[in-house]
């Protein structure tokens, strides 16, 4: 049986979902910053470029793709 504490440990380690399903062909999600996902460019591999982007706005990742 399950106990309460089994539940609570669960939720401390939350799946990170990325933000913009639409993007993510493009961006892998690598963390959370105050207001802002860090994404990592599929695109420019092998190079390991990282972007930041504000939780309620993907307009940087979006130029990134324009201007790739």
């Amino acid at each position: 049986p399950s106990t309460r504490e089994d539940a609570g440990s669960q939720e401390d380690k939350p799946t990170p979902v990325h933000p913009w399903p639409y993007l993510e062909e493009f961006f892998e999600m690598v963390g959370c910053k105050n207001n802002s996902f860090r994404m990592r460019c599929k695109l420019c591999a092998p190079k390991y470029h990282k972007l930041m982007a504000f939780k309620n706005s993907p307009s940087n990742l979006k130029k990134h793709i324009e201007v790739s």
